[in-house]
């Protein structure tokens, strides 16, 4: 079987998506690999830095 992924427009087996239960079809509409690649892309340093001061100490990079 196949499934059409949204952001590199390809067609592809559904072994090469990751499992998703809030999906109709029970699987992401993206690609593991393009699922990775936006990953990383998100997880930039200062996202990092953000995200830990909000969640250990409640404030934002201002309050810093």
């Amino acid at each position: 079987m196949t499934k059409h992924c949204n952001k590199c427009n390809s067609t592809k087996r559904i072994e090469e998506f990751t499992k998703y239960k809030r999906s109709k079809d029970g699987l992401y509409s993206i690609c593991k690999i393009c699922k990775s690649k936006a990953e990383r892309a998100w997880r930039t340093p200062e996202k990092t830095k953000q995200y830990n001061l909000k969640k250990d100490f409640d404030m934002s990079p201002e309050d810093y």
